[in-house]
């Protein structure tokens, strides 16, 4: 499958990593984002910050391999959304929560991904009226299953964070713009005429975090191609990828 037609999904489980790994992340980033790293006072979310950094440097790399990882220059977007410096095609977004980084990498199409760590005590009915509709809210309080109730949240958050993130946008956009029907789990609105224009897929991730991934459909219509991460070296060095032992569905649209 041509890399054009690609996204390619890099997810590392973080607390898997060892000391000389996160090392190895480090190594790669500039002096901004060790400034950045460093003025993180939990060790676990430095942690997780470090590896997603690194990893972003490496998986640009892996798609340009006569640039070295440390050697990537960053700019910000129209609305702050980071972007590569410098005409190479490439997009590429990032993600970090507790355990868990991720990045994404396209070609001349934007993406965007989200991973959360499904804490329980986060999924309360305040946090969800702050981005949801009051149809979805309606919805997830319907759902008598805590656990449940809790996973559907995590997945409404997670799609339209990954969303907006694609857009350039972020939550500095509304996430209300977007409408999701819990069942089955589609996208029943964004915006007035963003429907058709991108495809999403979701996952659960080892029943600890969500993730969700958005692109634009641009001229091709893009593929996923996840991989799991074990250590940094492996995405440079030619080895098979490890396939994440997930199960990644698409979300419709309408």
């Amino acid at each position: 499958m041509d890399d054009c037609d690609c996204i390619d999904l890099y997810v590392a489980p973080t607390t898997s990593l060892t000391l000389s790994d996160e090392a190895a992340f480090a190594a790669c980033l500039d002096d901004t984002e060790r400034s950045r790293a460093d003025r993180l006072r939990h060790a676990g979310a430095r942690r997780d910050f470090i590896i997603a950094h690194g990893l972003c440097r490496l998986a640009l790399s892996q798609r340009r391999r006569d640039i070295l990882p440390s050697a990537w220059r960053f700019q910000r977007g129209t609305h702050g959304k980071p972007e590569v410096d410098g005409s190479f095609g490439i997009r590429f977004n990032l993600t970090h929560t507790e355990g868990l980084a991720a990045v994404a990498v396209a070609e001349q199409r934007e993406v965007g991904v989200d991973a959360e760590f499904m804490a329980p005590e986060m999924a309360t009915p305040a946090t969800a009226a702050t981005f949801c509709t009051s149809a979805e809210l309606q919805a997830l309080l319907a759902i008598k299953d805590d656990a449940e109730r809790a996973k559907c949240f995590f997945a409404l958050w997670t799609l339209k964070e990954s969303l907006l993130k694609a857009t350039g946008h972020g939550f500095f956009a509304s996430p209300h713009a977007i409408e999701c029907r819990l069942d089955p789990f589609s996208v029943h609105r964004f915006g007035n005429d963003e429907l058709g224009k991108w495809r999403i897929w979701a996952a659960e991730l080892g029943g600890l975090h969500k993730l969700a991934v958005s692109a634009a459909l641009a001229a091709r219509t893009p593929h996923l191609r996840a991989c799991r991460i074990t250590s940094p070296s492996g995405v440079l060095d030619g080895k098979p990828r490890i396939g994440l032992d997930a199960q990644f569905s698409e979300v419709a649209f309408g």
